[in-house]
């Protein structure tokens, strides 16, 4: 009987590709991140993230960097149209069956006649002055929607069969409006 040469493998080959693999992957996960759900942007207190099942949250300095599903899902829980050049984006849901959802965004004055349209403000715009309890709250997780620290505030409210709503414009630059919405589900 004659014995057969055992052949072994040398382990540094197999090691190797894992490695490659391993790393070809990371690269694709990084160059992608952004086709995963979240937007990064550096706009300060937006806290962007990969959607869940109970809150959403999505920040863009121009209406052209956020999905067409994402305007569409947020203009659908908010109640209102989008206009085209509305910029500095924040827009928050959250919730299953009840829906809360809050947006903020800026555009033109001469651009919010067309927009206020879109919405459920079912009256006319009523100046408010914030008090000092309004001015330093922080609206829990999302600071950026706290309408009250501006220097001119109007608001309006309206409801349809299914949802409430609040607008507060933030007139204190009059070359821009910000534009602050919270709208529930009934």
């Amino acid at each position: 009987m004659t014995d057969k040469p055992v052949t072994t493998r040398k382990p540094g080959r197999a090691i190797l590709f894992f490695g490659l693999f391993v790393i070809a992957i990371l690269a694709l996960m990084i160059l992608f991140k952004p086709a995963l759900g979240s937007i990064e942007t550096t706009m300060g207190d937006c806290q962007p993230q990969i959607p869940s099942e109970m809150e959403y949250t999505v920040c863009a300095h121009k209406l052209s960097e956020i999905s067409a599903s994402d305007i569409v899902m947020f203009e659908g829980n908010a109640d209102i149209k989008f206009p085209a050049s509305a910029q500095e984006i924040y827009a928050y849901t959250t919730g299953f069956r009840e829906m809360y959802t809050a947006v903020r965004f800026s555009i033109k004055p001469g651009e919010f006649p067309a927009f206020l349209k879109t919405t459920l403000c079912g009256e006319s715009l009523q100046t408010i002055v914030p008090n000092a309890t309004q001015r330093a709250g922080n609206y829990g997780n999302i600071p950026w929607a706290n309408p009250y620290h501006a220097q001119k505030l109007q608001y309006c409210t309206g409801a349809s069969k299914s949802a409430s709503q609040s607008i507060h414009v933030d007139m204190s630059d009059p070359s821009t409006y910000i534009i602050f919405i919270s709208d529930s589900t009934n």
